[in-house]
């Protein structure tokens, strides 16, 4: 049961975070690093229950849904998420296993697995860690905000993601108000510019300014931990631990009214905007797609394939849509939809969906010798 429980906390879709200098500037005043660490915690077990509905209509409640919050840029520098290589996974772990000699085996392994799967690599072969939106954010600091928020809608899709990774994902707005220094009336008629120049994926944050809250104010809230963060960070974090000689570092808070302001965006964000946008994809190319896979003439295709693709004709290369020398699809064929068409049922926990569109992938994958895609599905 925990291991499933992994799992499922495991594969949650992603959002690229994408703001304005003043908005980072807003967060590191409250302690974190930048905006999208502020939300990462929050992220990581949404809220109360979260109803999705499945192919066939059915509506199912979950009380352990998640969401991946991840920088925008970083899938252009490393090609990955935050998260580590195996090697650091087994040095931490090492690490542990040195610390906590009465810890079980058990414990160890349920770490291992956690810290191998805090950060899916962005691959062509798998969608899970391609972002599924992405927030553009900008603070009521900002002196030329509608203007602001376009140049990061334009840099953003600037940002050169892998070849492989499809750009048409959801773009949510929020607009960070400052309670103590600016006025609510100016951010709540900039909300509704935002609202008729953006449309109704916008979202009015209201957070307290000023420095780091102390637990000792009777407000204060600690934010929580994240869990799903990569063996690096985790290395990194005992090394600052040690090298500190003072025993008790404070933990980070957040007024309480800035942890629930965080709380339902986050929740809204998901069951609003997100969810309902995935759903809307899995029921278009499942309608455009996939169903055409099925019937009789992409069976047809596929059989000339498994009967004649091995000739290595030029005939049978051109109908492969696989791109040998990039080990890829391009996202627009109808492999690379069916692929991510399977992973967002995954992720909404769609199991069935999930599985029929895996099998007749492994299928084609494998007429395609796409052999990377094909031991994915």
């Amino acid at each position: 049961a925990d291991a499933k429980s992994l799992i499922l906390r495991a594969f949650v879709p992603h959002v690229a975070v994408h703001v304005s200098d003043d908005t980072n500037a807003l967060a590191r005043e409250k302690g974190f690093a930048d905006f999208k660490d502020m939300l990462r915690p929050y992220g990581e077990e949404i809220s109360g229950r979260v109803t999705v509905r499945d192919s066939q209509g059915i509506s199912s409640s979950y009380d352990d849904f998640g969401m991946r919050f991840v920088a925008l840029a970083d899938g252009e520098k490393r090609k990955v998420w935050v998260g580590g290589s195996i090697e650091e996974v087994e040095e931490l772990v090492g690490l542990h296993m040195d610390r906590e000699l009465a810890g079980t085996g058990r414990e160890f392994y349920m770490l291992y697995l956690r810290r191998l799967l805090s950060a899916l690599p962005v691959a062509p072969h798998e969608t899970f860690s391609h972002p599924v939106a992405c927030v553009i954010a900008i603070s009521s600091r900002n002196t030329t905000p509608i203007e602001t928020l376009r140049n990061l809608y334009t840099s953003g899709t600037r940002v050169q993601l892998p070849a492989y990774v499809n750009t048409d994902y959801l773009r949510y707005y929020v607009l960070v108000h400052d309670e103590d220094r600016d006025d609510i009336k100016k951010s709540n008629s900039l909300f509704d510019q935002m609202k008729k120049h953006f449309g109704l994926h916008c979202h009015l944050l209201r957070l307290r300014s000023g420095g780091r809250a102390v637990i000792s104010d009777d407000d204060a809230v600690i934010v929580p931990k994240p869990n799903w963060i990569s063996a690096a960070e985790e290395l990194a974090s005992i090394t600052s631990t040690d090298a500190d000689y003072s025993d008790d570092q404070p933990a980070l808070c957040l007024p309480d009214s800035d942890a629930a302001a965080l709380t339902t965006m986050i929740r809204e964000m998901a069951q609003v905007s997100i969810i309902p946008f995935m759903e809307r994809c899995v029921a278009t190319w499942n309608d455009q797609v996939a169903s055409r896979r099925r019937g009789l003439s992409g069976r047809f295709l596929s059989m000339s394939k498994r009967y004649f693709g091995s000739s290595g004709s030029r005939t049978s290369t051109s109908a492969s849509n696989y791109d040998p020398l990039s080990a890829s699809y391009h996202p627009s064929t109808p492999e690379a939809q069916m692929r991510k068409l399977a992973d967002y049922a995954f992720l909404l926990r769609d199991w069935r969906l999930a599985n029929g569109v895996y099998d007749l992938l492994r299928t084609d994958f494998g007429n395609d010798k796409a052999w990377k895609y094909h031991a994915g599905a």
